[in-house]
């Protein structure tokens, strides 16, 4: 371990011992922890090897270049688990579906500030969207393995429309054709939503960078643009063109594209989490309800979303 980090490590030994603070989020991959003092402080434990450091790797390169909205952050690692330490941002999250024309505002500022930092040179998209690509593939995988572990009867029929809906999506022609432009990279954030963006009086707060990285800034957009309200959609996009005079059109193909894909993550991520919890003692049957109604509903979406092909109706 690096003296220097150490040495500005708040709290030392707080965090070494995971079972003397709050869980306040808990995952298939991940346990979220809260530390309470004068100071307050989110420690983040991931189960999969390098999620930790490469987040850890892209608020330090935020920092670097001057970005403003986000948390101070540590590195902290015992033995072998590895543990990130987060500055706790002390405000409100954003609710996205009935945010206010002044959040707007501040937070076009923060996403307009984070895709300015751009890496020299264009690249091909196929890059970026294979990446999103690789992770729906593995959690479909991940699915199948469970499946064939343990007993899902109730979940075979939307792993398989999950399965079947990505097939379609990964054929698309327009996909292919998006995959040989080239563009500037960008910094993005890679899962904007509500969770994710904290108002500390003038100022927005991003957290939660486990999936950023250098890519294409219609994708943050496009997570965004699907939790608004039409109105609010026009009032964002105009504010955020205005801001880094872009000329994207706001309906275009890459936008439709990368709503279907996040949709994919999110979908298969969240039957992962179903199925990890379900053997567990503090299953509970109203979450669990509650989830696979959430799965139907993004399945839908999907389903939705690929429409001009005419995909016949699930039962």
């Amino acid at each position: 371990m690096n003296k220097k980090r150490q040495k500005h490590d708040p709290r030392p030994g707080y965090w070494t011992d995971p079972s003397g603070l709050t869980l306040i989020r808990k995952t298939a991959d991940s346990r979220i922890y809260i530390a309470k003092g004068d100071d307050e402080y989110i420690i983040k434990e991931y189960f999969i090897p390098g999620i930790a450091e490469n987040e850890y790797k892209i608020l330090c390169s935020l920092k670097k270049n001057n970005y403003k909205y986000i948390p101070g952050v540590f590195l902290r690692e015992k033995g072998n688990r590895t543990f990130l330490i987060e500055k706790a941002i002390k405000g409100d999250p954003i609710k996205l579906e009935t945010a206010g024309p002044d959040d707007l505002d501040l937070l076009c500022r923060s996403l307009a500030g984070l895709h300015r930092i751009r890496q020299t040179g264009k690249k091909k998209l196929g890059g970026f969207l294979n990446k999103g690509l690789s992770i729906v593939k593995k959690g479909l995988d991940e699915i199948k393995s469970c499946m064939e572990t343990l007993s899902f009867k109730d979940l075979r029929k939307l792993h398989m429309r999950l399965k079947r809906y990505f097939h379609t999506f990964e054929n698309l022609p327009l996909l292919r054709k998006i995959k040989h432009r080239k563009i500037r990279y960008s910094m993005v954030h890679g899962t904007l939503q509500t969770g994710h963006l904290i108002r500390q009086k003038n100022r927005i707060y991003l957290i939660d960078w486990e999936s950023g990285g250098f890519g294409d800034p219609l994708y943050d957009l496009a997570c965004l643009l699907k939790q608004l309200t039409a109105k609010n959609r026009k009032l964002f996009l105009k504010t955020y063109q205005n801001t880094l005079n872009v000329t994207d059109d706001p309906a275009s193909s890459r936008i439709q594209i990368y709503q279907l894909l996040s949709l994919f993550i999110k979908t298969a991520s969240a039957m992962i989490n179903l199925m990890t919890y379900r053997p567990f003692a503090y299953y509970n049957a109203l979450y669990d309800t509650a989830q696979k109604n959430s799965l139907i509903h993004d399945l839908e979406m999907i389903r939705k979303g690929l429409g001009v092909f005419q995909l016949p109706r699930s039962r």
